[in-house]
């Protein structure tokens, strides 16, 4: 095995720029695509519906005494 140096315009195996082609591992890029977006939705979600004000957490556990 020889080494070649790497750069950021090369394709490699999550790229998908593979000069026209399809890249080797289509499937693998498409997986880590849905990853990354599905990543992004849960943390929307968390802050949208969990992160909670000072305001709201303190009105909480005062009408929710535990």
């Amino acid at each position: 095995m020889f080494y070649k140096e790497v750069d950021l315009d090369s394709p490699g195996l999550f790229t998908m720029s593979s000069d026209g082609a399809d890249p080797p591992n289509s499937e693998g890029v498409q997986t880590l695509d849905a990853v990354c977006e599905a990543y992004l939705e849960m943390e929307q979600l968390i802050k949208k519906n969990f992160k909670l004000s000072n305001e709201k957490l303190l009105a909480f556990s005062e009408s929710n005494p535990v």
